[in-house]
Order: structure tokens, then C-alpha cells, then sequence
């Protein structure tokens, strides 16, 4: 005959089992959708170059800190309008919008910074920033610090998926952890 201790604990590590499938599942399906893009959508190949400059700068190429105007050099050659913008700290400054083909270059009105502040160009197509390519100086900076090191984009370093991976991790420890304390609990009544 079978204890009902072993029938409740079949039936708790049935259930256990259940929910962790069902939660790697769903962990695993959303993350499928939404890595996937809508038709017609998505990141196409980026168009072309960007590039941008800041003026004054110093005889090492540091940009130190009062009045600087920032012009985009190079853009693609696309025939479509874009929207160029400049950020400083991250913000949106100054937005142009640039009309085919481009009239370079893209000036912005001079701005004030201080040190410590960071200075960025990017566009947008379409109305959204669907492209791979960001703006970047002539020495491949994609941000510049103002008085100071420059700053540039950190490397990619883990997987765009860590989440997922990180809910599959703890959903494989809480089955462990359920065959551990079986394990134990049949030791005991077999004992």
C-alpha cells in the first residue's frame, strides 16, 4: 500500500513541476514575441554614415566647457526626410529636420555646457529610431564629455536575453530544491 504521505508528496512535487514548466514556458514565449518584429518592421540595415563635430575644440581635440555649436557632417543619402537631433546629457537640445537630399552641413544653434556634460547626435527615420547606426565623431566617439575623458559607448557585454535566463536559473534551483527535500523525505519513511 501507498502512504499518504507519499500520495501528498507526489502530488506536491506534480504540481511544483507543473508551475515551473508552465512559468519557463511563458518566460520563454514572451520573450520569443517580443524579439520578434512586426511585418515590415523591425531593424533594417542602416542606410549610411553619420558623423558630427563640435566646435572649439582644444589642440588634443578635448572640448572644454562655455559656448560650442554642433554641426552633423555626414548623413545617409536616403530619400526620405530626417529628423537630426542633438542631445546634451542624454536630453533632447535641438531638433532639425532635413529635408532629401541633405544639405550639409546640419548646424545647431551654439549651446552652453559645463564640464561633466555629454554631448550626442543622432537621427530618426520615419518617426522612430529604427536604425542601427548612431552619429559619431571623426575619432569613432559616439559621446563626447565635456573637459574631461572622452566617453564612448560602452561594449556589449551580455546576453539581450539575461531576464529570461535568470528566471530559467531560479525556476531550475525551486526544482532542486523540491527533488532535494523529496529525496530526504523518502529516505526517511523508507528508513
Amino acid at each position: 500500500m501507498v502512504s499518504a504521505a507519499r500520495v501528498t508528496f507526489g502530488r506536491r512535487l506534480i504540481a511544483v513541476l507543473a508551475l515551473s514548466t508552465l512559468l519557463v514556458m511563458v518566460v520563454l514565449a514572451s520573450s520569443a514575441v517580443a524579439l520578434t518584429p512586426p511585418p515590415g518592421q523591425g531593424r533594417p540595415a542602416s542606410p549610411g554614415v553619420c558623423q558630427f563635430a563640435i566646435a572649439p575644440v582644444d589642440a588634443t581635440g578635448a572640448v572644454g566647457p562655455g559656448s560650442v555649436t554642433v554641426s552633423v557632417i555626414a548623413l545617409p543619402t536616403i530619400d526620405e526626410s530626417l529628423l537630426v537631433q542633438l542631445f546634451v546629457n542624454g536630453s533632447v537640445a535641438q531638433s532639425r529636420s532635413v529635408t532629401p537630399p541633405p544639405a550639409l552641413p546640419v548646424v545647431f544653434a551654439p549651446i552652453t555646457v559645463v564640464t561633466g556634460d555629454t554631448i550626442s547626435a543622432n537621427y530618426i527615420l520615419r518617426g522612430v529610431s529604427t536604425y542601427s547606426t548612431v552619429c559619431a565623431t571623426a575619432s569613432g566617439q559616439t559621446v563626447v564629455r565635456v573637459g574631461g575623458a572622452q566617453a564612448t559607448r560602452l561594449a556589449f557585454t551580455g546576453s539581450s536575453n539575461t531576464s529570461t535566463m535568470v528566471l530559467v536559473a531560479v525556476s531550475a534551483l525551486a526544482l532542486g530544491t523540491v527533488f532535494l527535500v523529496g529525496a530526504r523525505r523518502r529516505r526517511r519513511v523508507n528508513a
